[in-house]
């Protein structure tokens, strides 16, 4: 697993690729700097659940035990090259995604209403 810094413009956090050789796969994962208190993590969860719908590639996970945030992107492999250029596609949709859902996240966890974060996200 190779982990590296990444920044966006709303903010930064911490991108993992994980080559799966096993099972031919490669998985790209940014995990989000933040705390979601037990408070706000049903709040949390339906502001990502929001993200999700219509996402193409990719999508928001939680650990509802936990407080982890992250996006996850991934590629089979099976019978095709691994390419530079395959990287490259699954850890910008992951920074682009991350980037754009990133200020309502911050609005959720302040208590607004998730769907009103992700209209704001969404029609801006």
């Amino acid at each position: 697993m190779f982990a590296l810094p990444v920044a966006g413009k709303n903010g930064s956090w911490q991108g993992f690729i994980e080559p799966r050789e096993a099972e031919s796969q490669l998985l790209v994962r940014s995990v989000l700097a933040l705390e979601v208190p037990e408070s706000r993590r049903t709040e949390v969860t339906l502001y990502l659940t929001r993200a999700n719908f219509g996402l193409v590639i990719g999508n928001f996970e939680m650990d509802l035990d936990g407080d982890e945030v992250r996006f996850k992107t991934g590629a089979d492999l099976a019978d095709v090259e691994l390419t530079e250029a395959t990287v490259d596609h699954l850890l910008l949709a992951g920074v682009v995604t991350c980037d754009q859902y990133l200020p309502g996240l911050h609005q959720v966890l302040d208590g607004t209403d998730s769907a009103a974060a992700i209209r704001a996200i969404e029609e801006s």
